[in-house]
């Protein structure tokens, strides 16, 4: 009877041992896959860090594609704003000069005006009509 208990001690002692290296077995596989879904996220996280650098970069140099197009758009609009401001200069500097030759035209000839000097001032009248109603 006492190897029949001693016996069935071991038996017990067997299976709690087995169900211990079970357990033990189950934690090792949890830990394992643990690491490994750790290290994916790992995986994972450093390539959307390189993502958003690629990222960023990218925007930097829109940024300062952006800025140089901005500047170059300045720079035209300012030498189109000069050269519209010189012909416009040069319309009124022509319009004055009409002005000027009617007016001398017109104390020259004030008393008894040929058909030709009123031909011709007309024709200035009018190319200055025309010329004011281009600006």
């Amino acid at each position: 009877a006492v190897v029949s208990t001693q016996s069935t001690g071991v038996e017990a002692l067997g299976e709690e041992k087995i169900a211990l290296i079970e357990e033990r077995d189950k934690t090792e596989k949890r830990a394992t896959k643990l690491e490994n879904s750790f290290e994916q996220q790992a995986v994972e996280l450093n390539n959307a860090k390189e993502a958003v650098s690629r990222a960023e970069a990218k925007m930097e140099k829109l940024r300062e594609e952006s800025e140089r197009a901005l500047a170059d758009e300045k720079v035209l609009t300012e030498a189109n704003s000069k050269s519209h401001q010189a012909e416009l200069e040069t319309k009124q500097e022509v319009i004055q000069k009409l002005r000027n030759q009617v007016t001398d035209l017109e104390a020259e000839k004030l008393a008894a005006l040929p058909a030709d000097d009123q031909e011709t001032i007309q024709k200035y009248k009018d190319r200055i009509t025309l010329l004011e109603q281009e600006q």
